[in-house]
């Protein structure tokens, strides 16, 4: 990789060529090399082992059932072995929750970060001018530090979800469907056969169209303290690096009914616990169709790493432009939601203008993503990456001066995901058997279900926060972030405090 001057650019430069080593040094999934943690689509049939729990929070939801999903005990989950169809529900529970494992996994590491803000104006190394406000708190100015200054901060913030698109996380009703599995049609002059294990007159066996409904309920919650560093390298040009440390917890419990077709009266009908597909571990009647599970897991540790330039392009007496690059180092662990899993490299740009006391400003960003296990699959043999939604960012806000030390802001934050997972609450339409009819135990009433599509989306927020300076240099900041829309992973209004030094 080559590069020329100016010399600053030489630091984006080796910056991206050291994240390119990073991303080609990574076993590639494709070829087998990394093994997946919660692999519930191999069965123990075929790999001869059963897949085992694990504790990372990415397999939370696809083992909420067991290790192996909704499948039989010889394989890792909760039913009854069956003769000869071992996968019973799996495909279907895969199919449910990887978007909506991938819509959180993706968008915990979107959450916005206090960012590195210029209080005084600096040339030559001497305060020449001070500026009539704070600056603003989770969105950046075009101001610059100044040469030969350092700037400090710890921000902390607290996240609490309660939902996902139009998915309240307190009913994500789901309805899982069997493996399909075909049959050669019987003759139609051949005597009606009413048994589960029956081949139907549209080619498939009976019981291929058993259910399983399930009332989930999701808890997460997210705490982020950030510690930022930057430096002045000239008046026009400061670097930054943000460091976070993130504390996560989610939780899913749920309550599944089996749906089976098949007699329920008369000299024909089957008891609960004999039908085709129950639960493991009991002969109670109610038991043997309804049982309850959970799963749960903590983690804490180090985030994504984000190195930032910005370069000052124009200062005017009331107007500055500032352009710069931010990279993002996967140093967080993306099987635990602390990271994206992958590099990111985001060119921004940076409109501030000082009117008094008030001063507004606007920023535009596009990031850019590589590939990442959090779009891609993880319960199989081995982790199936695809490419992260890259992102188009943009904010707008005022911050206002109200006495020489104290100041209060308001900004607007939007991001669009490109491409991104997404879930919506839908129904299932019921069914009714096409060989028996409307009869008793061969239909099904209309069920809740979770439906899962792809498409572009925005988040938008809105963050208003105050500034105190109680001594020289030192700043106290406090700030809310409040949802203006339900799209994507949806937070209760997220409060965030935080402390700046500059010197």
């Amino acid at each position: 990789m080559t590069c020329s001057r100016p010399v600053w650019l030489l630091y984006g430069c080796a910056l991206a060529a050291i994240l390119s080593s990073a991303s080609q040094a990574q076993p590639n999934p494709s070829y087998g090399t990394v093994s997946s943690p919660c692999p519930t689509q191999t069965l123990a049939v075929y790999s001869g082992v059963a897949p085992s729990q694990s504790s990372d929070l990415v397999c939370v939801l696809p083992q909420v059932f067991g290790s192996g999903g909704l499948v039989g005990t010889k394989n890792g989950g909760p039913l009854n072995d069956a003769t000869d169809h071992e996968v019973h529900f799996q495909a279907s529970t895969v199919r449910s929750f990887a978007p909506l494992n991938e819509e959180i996994g993706i968008q915990l590491n979107n959450m916005p970060l206090a960012a590195p803000v210029a209080q005084f104006l600096f040339q030559g190394g001497a305060v020449v001018s001070t500026t009539q406000d704070l600056g603003p708190i989770l969105t950046d100015t075009a101001d610059t530090l100044g040469k030969g200054r350092f700037y400090f901060s710890a921000g902390f913030q607290h996240f609490e979800y309660d939902r996902v698109d139009d998915v309240n996380f307190k009913a994500a009703d789901t309805v899982f469907h069997h493996e399909l599995e075909t049959c050669s049609p019987p003759d139609p002059m051949a005597p009606l056969d009413t048994s589960p294990t029956a081949c139907l007159s549209t080619g498939v066996v009976r019981y291929v169209n058993d259910i399983v409904t399930s009332h989930n309920g999701l808890s997460l919650r997210m705490d982020q303290f950030s510690m930022t560093g930057a430096f002045g390298v000239t008046d026009s040009l400061d670097v930054a690096v943000v460091v976070p440390v993130v504390s996560i917890h989610l939780g899913m419990s749920s309550v599944a009914k089996i749906y089976n077709l098949g007699p329920v009266s008369g000299p024909d009908a089957i008891a609960p616990c004999d039908q085709e597909h129950t639960f493991a571990g009991t002969n109670d009647a109610t038991a043997c169709l309804n049982q309850s599970f959970s799963k749960s897991s903590s983690t804490a540790g180090m985030g994504d790493m984000l190195i930032r330039a910005k370069y000052r392009t124009l200062k005017g007496e009331k107007t500055s432009i500032a352009v710069g690059m931010e990279f993002r180092l996967p140093t967080g662990d993306a099987y635990n939601f602390l990271g994206s899993g992958t590099w990111g490299v985001r060119p921004f740009g940076i409109v501030t203008a000082h009117l008094g006391r008030i001063s507004p400003h606007g920023s535009l960003s596009f990031q850019g993503n590589g590939q990442s296990l959090l779009a891609g699959d993880v319960t199989g043999a081995a982790v199936q990456r695809a490419h992260l939604p890259d992102v188009i960012s943009y904010t707008g806000g005022v911050d206002a001066m109200i006495t020489h030390r104290f100041g209060a802001a308001v900004d607007f934050l939007g991001q669009t995901l490109l491409s991104g997972a997404r879930v919506t609450a839908g129904k299932y339409d019921g069914y009714v058997d096409p060989d028996v009819g409307n009869q008793p135990g061969y239909t099904i009433a209309a069920q809740p279900d979770l439906h899962t599509f792809t498409s572009t989306f925005t988040l938008a927020s809105v963050a208003p926060g105050i500034k105190l300076v109680p001594v020289n240099n030192l700043t106290i900041m406090a700030s809310g972030l409040f949802r203006l829309n339900d799209t994507g992973l949806h937070a209760r209004p997220a409060p965030m405090l935080g402390v700046s030094y500059s010197f």
